[in-house]
């Protein structure tokens, strides 16, 4: 067949024309607006036709011939896919009145679409026809299948966002409506290069993606989403009006996850949407476990090759304030934290000895430069409802973790607004964690505002930071003590010393003195004071 009658075309412009006559009187605003859509998409196909026989003659290679049976197949995709959502949306209303009428637009539409795809004698047919050539979806009785209400994976998951891709804006809003009744998150694209900008913008769980478009064609698109490593797990479904074999090759060896032809059957779209998002959630599944498991191994590297060596070395070092910088820092570095703040105990109360702020470039600690901040008073504390987070972790022993310091409750955080009111500083986060050592309360670990390593962008401190801090302060615990310890212990010698020094002298000088040859001298000493001395008659 070289032509398509102009007739056909004029019965479904006179049929569709009609019904938006009879929904305009009955008042049905949203059914009169669907076929104001489809009757003026039946207007662009009449002047396609018209045109026809002039493009038929300069069309003679085979992307020409593709470009027309595309142009045709547009209006009448739309034209079917109105038709078939008016019936949907009146059914669940219980509004028969448009079924059967409907019946008779989707049985020529579907003619028409025969007609066009057999356009120069290639075998373009997309769907099987009866013996009279009318597509067997477009028989009566067909409609029951398209108002099922689709069911993604049977899980109480999100159903999804669906990115709808294609350059003909009622293609878009018709698949919209459609995706929408089905639940899904819909946003929309009107070529390849907005898409990609949609994709890397905003989650997006599945991409319907149009192939014929102006700007970047959907080959280009699904290309250059495949080569994008933080993209290419999308599941992508290739849209397109022509059901061309190599179309479909060339798609699928590109990493599309299937390809519908337009106009849809409203089930097989759900089964494959339904299909690509099971898979992807199963892949997403996969990626996160990795995850857990690159995590769970970067977490044993830092016990083994980092938070252990780092426990050695604190117990190695001799001077005292050094060690307490190494460690706050050593601390902030393992949760990318942008600051801390060291506590020791002395006689219940918690007094800060270290205090960094890398955004700030705070830092204070040791004899030059004392933390200039009060001491934390733990009996005051312990007498309150809401006690201060490093109060409470040094009496209970467990760590405070606070994931957001605006939603805390039971904890008095005025210190913390203060530093922040002081500064012109937001803490987010913050984790204090207690040092102990032999069951003995040595001092508090605090840290702000952890970071994620990948991006340096503010999270909380996640269960793998909170265990690897926890280890470190474990060690940092018995290292203070050690420290501790070892200098009582000097003290305790020095002090022993001197009192060996003062006895062995008093040992030298009682054994000077008890000699016979010191009596003698002292006895002759003592005659020549008594010589010396005066009469007291003269």
């Amino acid at each position: 067949m070289t032509s398509i009658p102009v007739e056909s075309v004029q019965q479904l412009q006179q049929t569709i024309g009609d019904l938006a006559r009879a929904a305009e009187h009955a008042q049905a605003t949203t059914v009169a607006a669907d076929l104001l859509k489809m009757l003026r998409a039946s207007d662009t196909l009449r002047a396609l036709l018209e045109q026809l026989p002039e493009r038929l003659v300069v069309s003679t290679d085979p992307d020409s011939r593709r470009a027309l049976r595309h142009d045709l197949r547009t209006p009448l995709n739309q034209i079917v896919g109105y038709c078939e959502l008016i019936v949907e949306e009146a059914e669940e209303e219980g509004d028969e009145r448009w079924s059967a009428p409907l019946q008779s637009v989707l049985t020529l539409a579907r003619g028409l679409l025969a007609q066009v795809d057999r356009l120069g004698g290639g075998a373009w047919a997309t769907e099987p026809e009866d013996s009279d050539g009318v597509p067997m979806a477009a028989q009566s009785g067909g409609w029951e299948a398209l108002s099922r209400p689709i069911e993604v994976s049977g899980s109480d998951e999100d159903p999804g966002t669906i990115l709808v891709v294609d350059d003909n804006r009622s293609n878009r809003e018709l698949i919209e409506r459609r995706l929408r009744r089905d639940g899904f998150e819909v946003v929309t694209a009107e070529h390849g290069e907005v898409a990609l900008a949609v994709v890397r913008a905003q989650p997006v769980d599945v991409v319907l993606l149009d192939i014929m478009m102006p700007v970047m064609d959907g080959y280009q698109t699904l290309e250059l989403l495949k080569a994008d490593p933080d993209l290419r797990h999308l599941p992508v479904i290739m849209l397109t009006s022509l059901d061309e074999p190599l179309s479909i090759t060339r798609c699928i060896e590109r990493g599309a996850e299937d390809h519908l032809p337009k106009p849809f059957d409203a089930v097989l779209l759900r089964a494959r949407i339904g299909a690509s998002l099971e898979r992807k959630r199963v892949r997403d599944r996969e990626r996160r476990f990795l995850e857990r498991i690159v995590a769970e191994k970067r977490r044993a590297d830092d016990l083994l090759h980092g938070v252990i060596p780092i426990g050695v070395a604190l117990s190695g070092e001799r001077d005292f304030n050094r060690l307490l910088q190494r460690l706050l820092e050593e601390a902030r570095r393992f949760c990318g934290a942008d600051g801390g703040v060291l506590f020791l105990y002395e006689d219940d109360r918690l007094e800060h000895v270290q205090l960094q702020c890398a955004s700030l470039g705070l830092g204070a600690g040791g004899d030059e430069q004392p933390v200039d901040m009060p001491s934390v008073d733990l009996q005051t504390d312990a007498e309150r409802s809401a006690p201060r987070p490093a109060a409470r972790a040094a009496m209970t022993g467990a760590t405070i973790n606070l994931s957001d310091v605006r939603t805390a409750v039971g904890l008095d955080l005025s210190a913390v607004h203060d530093f922040d009111r002081r500064h012109n500083y937001v803490t987010r986060s913050l984790i204090s964690l207690p040092l102990r050592a032999e069951g003995e309360l040595v001092g508090v670990l605090e840290l702000w505002n952890a970071s994620r390593a990948t991006d340096a962008q503010p999270v909380p401190f996640d269960r793998g930071m909170v265990d690897v801090l926890e280890s470190l302060s474990r060690l940092a615990g018995v290292a203070l003590r050690s420290y501790r310890r070892e200098t009582e212990l000097r003290q305790r010698i020095r002090h022993l010393e001197i009192r060996v020094d003062e006895a062995n002298r008093r040992r030298e000088v009682s054994q000077i003195t008890e000699t016979d040859y010191f009596r003698k001298l002292r006895d002759m000493a003592q005659k020549i004071r008594s010589t010396a001395e005066p009469s007291v008659d003269r």
